[in-house]
């Protein structure tokens, strides 16, 4: 039981990390877009999806070296785990049925909506478990940049998206995707592309053992860095000189995304010496966090 309650028991092998990530950026691209913060509701459902889904992606993970830690932490709490992942569950169930309606939502929804929607799920299920017809099958996780582009997908789907999605109303949605969220969800899925692609250098003796071809693995880390990274870099900041001439005319958007670039290309330059698990999270996810609260802080005091 001790060992559950260790700080990064409590907050990282948890995936409470990832929570608060999902949870601050939803609030960061709801003020952007729809200059509201999401209700309790939406955020709780989001931050609970998050945690429920990573925490089953690790829930049978058996790998040893820099996964050592967490592997243990998941092996020695298996049943609290499970037991919480059966009530995170029921009350995803509980906020989704009766206090968000999302099934009304859905049902309300263009056909167009409901494909996204639906494709987005399948996307986030095949990470972790092969699409199979015949002899042929397919698990993105295994598909170097498929994998890359599923995971930003799929956050930019639940930070982006879905809090769009269950504060608008459906009607709204088709000429909304159209217009604002699709520009500063290209400028989002790039950045999470990025965190991805750095956060596979933590991976890369292990992917090169099970024949895993990710980025890192197919290009090495100084080429996927270079010629891969840096131009996202200037991607990003191109998409936000965008929106700052569109949405957000203020010199601080730009100052704000600047200082997002520079903490990005620190890591970047940084992370290659870096083999702690735990120092990879803080030190790459966290950047979620840290454009999180720059974004709402700028959009606070503007």
């Amino acid at each position: 039981m001790n060992f559950y309650f260790n700080w990064k028991g409590i907050i990282l092998w948890s995936n409470h990390f990832y929570g608060i990530c999902s949870t601050l950026l939803a609030v960061e691209a709801s003020l952007y877009l729809l200059n509201k913060i999401p209700s309790i509701s939406i955020l709780t459902i989001i931050y609970l999806v998050t945690v429920f889904f990573y925490t089953h992606a690790y829930l049978n993970e058996t790998e040893d070296g820099i996964y050592e830690q967490r592997s243990r932490w998941y092996r020695n709490n298996k049943k609290i785990i499970i037991a919480s992942q059966f009530f995170y569950l029921i009350l995803i169930f509980y906020i989704g049925v009766f206090k968000l309606q999302l099934i009304q939502l859905l049902s309300q929804a263009s056909f167009s909506i409901q494909f996204l929607i639906v494709f987005s799920i399948l996307i986030a299920y095949s990470y972790y478990r092969p699409v199979k017809k015949g002899s042929w099958a397919i698990q993105i996780r295994n598909q170097g940049l498929l994998k890359t582009a599923s995971i930003a997908w799929s956050w930019l789907m639940a930070c982006v998206f879905a809090p769009v999605f269950m504060i608008n109303s459906p009607s709204a949605m088709n000429d909304y995707v159209k217009g604002p969220i699709a520009l500063y969800g290209a400028q989002f899925f790039i950045f999470i592309l990025i965190l991805a692609l750095l956060f596979d250098i933590k991976d890369l003796n292990r992917d090169k053992e099970e024949l895993v071809q990710t980025i890192i693995v197919k290009y090495g880390i100084k080429a996927t860095i270079q010629q891969l990274v840096f131009p996202l870099l200037l991607i990003y900041l191109i998409l936000s000189l965008v929106i700052n001439y569109y949405f957000h005319p203020h010199p601080l958007y730009v100052l704000s995304q600047c200082l997002i670039l520079l903490m990005v290309f620190l890591v970047a330059y940084h992370i290659e010496k870096v083999q702690s698990i735990h120092y990879n999270i803080l030190c790459i996810d966290g950047l979620m966090i840290a454009k999180a609260g720059i974004g709402i802080i700028y959009l606070l005091a503007r």
